[in-house]
């Protein structure tokens, strides 16, 4: 299943498809923008980037316990992103983990 119809601003059809692991089911904004902290790169002290954070259903092989790969991270321009396999967000979530957290 790819991931159609998500825009991320400055970055290309091709960027997004690319950035995005296949069998996204969320996606939102995490860190400063969603703080309502961040600052635009047209500021001279801005130091931000733009965070998002995805839940993901990993394919038939992570589960058969081949390939696993429970964290997925990849930057692209001023985006920082980090998807979880759903089971380990559901972990995360458990202990607390305030990573997982908006």
């Amino acid at each position: 299943m790819r991931n159609m119809n998500i825009e991320l601003k400055g970055l290309s059809p091709e960027q997004v498809a690319n950035l995005l692991p296949d069998g996204l089911i969320s996606l939102c904004w995490r860190g400063s923008v969603a703080h309502g902290m961040y600052v635009p790169k047209t500021d001279p002290d801005s130091i931000d980037d733009k965070d998002i954070m995805g839940i993901y259903v990993a394919e038939r092989e992570h589960y058969l316990g081949f390939g696993r790969r429970d964290v997925y991270e990849k930057w692209e321009g001023e985006w920082d992103c980090v998807f979880y396999e759903l089971r380990k967000m559901i972990g995360l979530l458990l202990n607390c983990n305030p990573n997982v957290y908006a």
